[in-house]
């Protein structure tokens, strides 16, 4: 494989292959690009039928010389863009909290340069941005925010700053990274019971606090769910295994039920959690990138219970 580029949302790849064969005349190589896209849980490609590869003498002279040319721009491009710092740490903060960064950089050289930056998560959000061609000498500067509100623990994430003139480009990576802490949590976040024979699993509660947390009471959205033990208390740093039950059948396929845990007193502002189980799950899987903070039906049900975690 010769490269591999992604999109931006990691729903499409170009992938460039060198293929070589030995001819009569010789081995020849040539290269094939393929696109393929990511729908619903399978990578698809889309398929040309592929040209002859025989080339004259004079094409394969013009495409090396045309692959080196491309190489020596790249050389060059990798000294072309300062970055003021290229490692950001923001240290250890509570989940909610504003994390922003103000990221300097300079263009050097002779010539305009192509800026644009590439996110690799959903994580990281760039303000202010305007793609354009800048002079060189230029200082520039866009801001980098952190989205913290529903990330925990350890947080490494990566921005890349492509930099290039005509269609040749190269990346500069900017590292972010920090600790996030939430005082209470719970493991897995999403679950899903597929027939009856899966109608008890197990979650996980962690108290990283320093006060003792008594899990009060739930509530389940569609009365189909059950916790137990349920009230429970957890000591600073403690954890405790809750069993999920259905209780009751439900007819419709993939139904998402938002079940809400709530203290009986507040844990550092924290006043109870989320926790999404999907009933009569099809074989597919649930898509990673669900998440309850973003849905409205959850967060009506957070509001109207007033279990917001955490209170920011």
């Amino acid at each position: 494989m010769k490269s591999l580029e992604l999109s931006a949302d990691r729903t499409e790849a170009r992938v460039t292959v060198t293929v070589k064969r030995e001819f009569p005349t010789g081995i020849m190589d040539w290269t094939v690009t393929e696109k393929w896209v990511f729908d619903s849980g399978n990578w698809y490609v889309h398929y040309t039928p592929p040209s002859m590869p025989l080339k004259t003498a004079l094409e394969r002279t013009q495409e090396r010389i045309d692959g080196e040319r491309i190489e020596q721009l790249k050389r060059e491009l990798s000294g072309s863009l300062k970055l003021e710092k290229s490692v950001l740490d923001f240290g250890t903060i509570k989940q909610g909290t504003e994390v922003s960064f103000r990221i300097k950089y300079k263009i050097t050289g002779n010539e305009p340069l192509r800026v644009r930056p590439q996110l690799l998560t959903p994580n990281l959000r760039i303000k202010g941005w305007e793609e354009g061609l800048l002079t060189p000498g230029s200082e520039e500067e866009l801001t980098l925010e952190v989205v913290t509100s529903t990330a925990e623990g350890p947080l490494n994430e990566r921005l890349l700053l492509m930099a290039g003139r005509a269609d040749v480009e190269v990346p500069f990576e900017i590292v972010v990274k920090g600790e996030i802490y939430v005082p209470v949590s719970l493991s897995p976040r999403i679950l899903r019971i597929r027939s009856a024979k899966e109608q008890q699993q197990e979650i996980t509660v962690y108290n990283h606090s320093k006060e003792t947390l008594i899990l009060q009471s739930f509530f389940s959205e569609t009365r189909a769910l059950t916790l137990e033990p349920m009230p429970a208390r957890i000591p600073p740093g403690g954890r405790i295994q809750i069993q999920v039950k259905q209780i009751q059948p439900v007819a419709k396929r993939d139904l998402y039920d938002n079940l809400f845990i709530e203290f009986a007193q507040p844990v550092e502002g924290q006043k109870g959690l989320a926790l999404t189980v999907v009933l009569n799950a099809s074989e597919k899987k649930t898509p990673e990138t669900y998440d309850p903070s973003k849905d409205p039906q959850v967060q009506e049900w957070i509001r109207r219970h007033r279990i917001n975690a955490p209170v920011r």
